[in-house]
């Protein structure tokens, strides 16, 4: 959807979508990373606590983003 959104505009495509994926998937491993890291220090059931406040505040970003692209 976005990428076609982004040819419609007249931008560059390849580009777009080789910094976003790149974004995403750099998003993602540092979210592995953290957590491991988190999973050493506190017990399974607050890494999930975690994990489940992480997706809420994502969750809440894309909202917020909706919002500016919708006006």
């Amino acid at each position: 959807m976005a990428y076609g959104a982004a040819a419609d505009q007249g931008h560059y495509v390849d580009e777009f979508t080789v910094l976003k994926e790149m974004a995403i998937n750099f998003g993602k491993t540092l979210m592995v990373v953290l957590v491991v890291i988190v999973s050493l220090y506190f017990s399974i059931q607050w890494v999930f606590i975690l994990a489940a406040l992480a997706s809420v505040v994502v969750n809440l970003l894309k909202g917020i983003r909706q919002e500016r692209v919708s006006y």
